[in-house]
């Protein structure tokens, strides 16, 4: 009976039990064996003692000196292993990373880098897809949006489930098919099932199973044209230019804007003064050539202000003064035109060790090529 608790603590606390910890869940499990009950009962008893205990509901780190804050120390081959798992997993480790973890292995780069290929290859993985781009692109948060069923008698829990999958495989196979990063922004495919397509007016697209479909349009592709995207980025009645920016600025570059002022009130939502045209027009005219600029390797100094522009883009935006977006666009203008002349000047003065400067993204990873997932 020893046995079997020491194999079943051993995946409960995700790391060989010591021999007191084994002691003490003996201990629990003669409880039921000393009152006539049989070996069975006594291991269900360890069990429910497995269950409850911290090595089992917390992921333990375990500092060798808790009291000082600035030391960094090592994670343990196990530590290290209950971390891989449940960001790759969501769940623990299993018995052949346990192995390596113990064998001491899996701080070797090569070997790390080879459990974490096997591990995507796993098709528990598909967590990983499901959490990550959920949290990042917000689509986790369909399950509490509620678009006015006046206006979208469309919208059902299939609809809103088919929104979610397609994204999360979306996600899922750029990870596992090493596709490059640029994918998340123009993709020429995607995944659907009947029900997704014809909310798309896409044809041909039968059956509830979801299949990878080539997209023969411009007006879709990429993660901000799936309906997941463009629901959790709009109003329950409407679509908001000012929200669906501020989500691009915060989640695909980077770059979240500051608050707008306090003394800016909201914006009227009547259908009737006018206001909310003008808003959106002024909004995309001012958000576009930041957008646009992002579009080439820059120097950190500009992306600084591309940022701060962007930030008084949305700011203008909230406010209704769209009568300075001119002056914000010509700024841009201004900008970038700078930074091309700084540009044109690297490269006039480039070495055969390369340019001067803040590398572009192809010289970092590797030149001629686009950056992967997995290279970001």
């Amino acid at each position: 009976m020893e046995q079997i608790v020491a194999r079943l603590a051993r995946r409960a606390y995700r790391r060989p039990p010591t021999q007191r910890e084994v002691d003490a869940l003996m201990r629990v499990a003669d409880l039921g064996t000393s009152s006539g009950q049989s070996a069975e009962h006594g291991v269900q008893l360890a069990i429910q003692a497995l269950l409850v205990s911290p090595n089992f509901l917390f992921r333990i780190e375990r500092d060798p000196d808790p009291r000082n804050r600035t030391l960094v120390h090592r994670l343990s081959p196990f530590e290290l292993a209950s971390r891989i798992s449940y960001f790759l997993w969501s769940s623990m480790p299993d018995d052949e990373l346990l192995a390596v973890a113990e064998s001491g292995r899996l701080t070797d780069s090569q070997v790390l880098a080879a459990q974490v290929d096997r591990m995507l290859a796993d098709p528990r993985a598909s967590e990983f897809a499901a959490n990550f781009a959920g949290q990042w692109l917000e689509t986790r948060n369909l399950d509490s949006v509620k678009p006015d069923p006046d206006l979208f008698k469309e919208w059902t829990p299939q609809l809103r489930e088919a929104m979610k999958t397609e994204t999360t495989m979306f996600f899922d196979y750029v990870l596992r098919e090493n596709r490059p990063i640029t994918d998340f922004l123009n993709a020429s495919y995607t995944f659907l099932n009947e029900r997704l397509a014809a909310h798309y007016g896409i044809p041909g697209v039968s059956g509830a199973e979801f299949r990878r479909v080539e997209l023969t349009t411009d007006r879709r592709g990429g993660v901000l044209s799936h309906a997941g995207v463009l629901t959790v980025s709009s109003y329950p009645t409407r679509t908001s230019a000012v929200i669906r920016g501020k989500y691009v600025l915060q989640n695909i570059l980077g770059i979240p804007p500051a608050p707008p002022p306090d003394d800016v009130p909201p914006l009227s939502d009547s259908a009737g003064d006018g206001k909310r045209s003008h808003v959106t027009a002024g909004a995309l005219a001012a958000v576009l050539p930041v957008l646009g600029g992002f579009s080439s390797g820059s120097s950190n100094a500009r992306d600084a202000q591309l940022a701060e522009a962007a930030r008084q883009a949305v700011d203008l935006a909230s406010a209704g003064l769209m009568n300075a977006a001119p002056r914000l666009t010509a700024s841009l203008s201004a900008t970038d035109a700078r930074d091309r002349e700084r540009q044109a000047e690297a490269r006039a003065t480039s070495t055969p060790d390369g340019v001067r400067g803040v590398p572009t993204m192809n010289t970092t990873i590797r030149q001629g090529s686009e950056p992967s997932l997995r290279q970001r």
